[in-house]
């Protein structure tokens, strides 16, 4: 990129999406390197082959010796320029100050519980090396009877994610949010409406399995499309059986896209169900529009 093209945001809109023959997924535009940009060094702005653009901040990371490192600063045109510019310079002073951004937020969003190992780690070892007891609090003396932390361990439920679908109009803006947390939205969708319903199903089972991945025990998505559930749920396995060819030897529309999502989900089904989506007849199988 020039160093003399000004940073505005005509620049970002105009962008163009990464070509679909491109072996990467996305393309890097170096946004510091730009004129008047008032980023710090490292900002980029990725661009997908959807058109969709995001920023990223790309550091060595100052913890861990040689460690390249990215974190994540939002979404254009949700994430405008002055907003860009203050969440960079506030990271890029961090890694000044020998902080890893990416290490101190993961750490802040880990959500601790009171295991067993942490229990006796934190608690029972100080009191036994003080010889208290807890008679007196109504609690067992620790060299008695510990049986009680065993209820401790086992009533401790893993976390339960909500995710609720919303399918843009268009398919722009469309988003999966989570109950009482964060609200993604995914790149532009595009096709027909059938086609888009199931692209949203995918970034579901995605979100699904990052939540899964950061210790959620299990992912309820509500706002599918019901068709896109019954797909999943009933007949893509058929298909796949089927070598994803219709009874009349003719391919099914959208197979590599319903194969990706059925071999996502095949991974984490056990800890995702699918609660009440947008009501409509479902169709049948064979009659189902993908």
């Amino acid at each position: 990129m020039n160093s003399k093209t000004r940073l505005t945001v005509s620049f970002l809109n105009n962008l163009k999406p990464n070509p679909r023959t491109a072996k990467s997924t996305d393309y890097e535009v170096n946004l510091s390197a730009m004129k008047d940009s008032g980023l710090p060094i490292g900002v980029r702005c990725l661009v997908g082959k959807s058109g969709g653009k995001r920023f990223l901040l790309r550091y060595i990371s100052p913890q861990i010796p040689g460690k390249k490192s990215a974190i994540g600063l939002g979404r254009h045109p949700e994430t405008d320029l002055v907003t860009l510019r203050k969440i960079a310079k506030e990271y890029r002073q961090k890694i000044l100050e020998g902080i890893d951004p990416k290490l101190e937020r993961d750490n802040q969003t880990t959500e601790k519980t009171m295991t067993l190992e942490r229990f006796f780690d934190e608690v029972y070892l100080p009191l036994a090396k003080q010889k208290r007891s807890w008679k007196d609090d109504g609690m067992p003396k620790v060299k008695e009877d510990l049986s009680y932390l065993l209820n401790l361990q086992t009533s401790s439920k893993p976390k339960k994610v909500t995710l609720n679908c919303h399918l843009g109009t268009g398919g722009k803006a469309s988003t999966i949010s989570v109950l009482d947390g964060e609200t993604h939205v995914t790149e532009a969708l595009k096709g027909t409406a059938a086609t888009m319903q199931l692209q949203l199903g995918f970034y579901a089972l995605k979100r699904a399995k990052a939540e899964l991945n950061n210790g959620a025990g299990s992912v309820e998505v509500l706002g599918l499309n019901i068709t896109v559930v019954n797909t999943l749920t009933e007949w893509a396995p058929k298909w796949k059986q089927q070598n994803w060819v219709k009874p009349n030897g003719q391919p099914r529309p959208n197979a590599e896209l319903v194969r990706d999502m059925l071999a996502l989900y095949e991974q984490i089904k056990s800890k995702v169900c699918f609660g009440e989506g947008i009501a409509q007849k479902a169709p049948v199988d064979d009659d189902a529009p993908f």
